[in-house]
């Protein structure tokens, strides 16, 4: 009896622990949200030219969702085109530490990194 309730104990724990676990990295920008506006609105700015602002506004969306890989991607996209490549390799390290299983993202992130050096 006492084996059958420390076994009916482990198996809540565990269930209760999986519960409290946090989801998986996001990989790429989601639909929709503040996030997801501010990385187009980057991109237009980008065509635009206005570098500066682009890296602002995705700077922002970084913040607001920081486990998103495909927003660090394109700030390290957005620093290379600014000539900056200590940060693009930095970023784009960030976003592959995020990417999980995405060999998109990550062959990506590798070519932005070979890029920079």
């Amino acid at each position: 009896m006492d084996s059958m309730r420390a076994g009916l104990t482990l198996i809540i724990i565990t269930l209760l622990l999986g519960g409290c676990s946090s989801m998986g990295p996001t990989t790429t920008a989601p639909g929709s949200g503040p996030a997801q506006v501010l990385l187009q609105q980057a991109q237009v700015l980008k065509q635009q030219g206005q570098l500066d602002r682009a890296i602002a506004l995705t700077e922002r969306a970084v913040r607001i969702e920081p486990r998103n890989a495909y927003a660090w991607y394109e700030l390290a996209r957005l620093q290379l085109a600014a000539g900056h490549q200590a940060k693009a390799e930095q970023f784009a390290h960030r976003s592959n530490q995020l990417a999980g299983n995405d060999p998109q993202l990550r062959k990506a992130n590798r070519r932005l990194i070979e890029a920079t050096r």
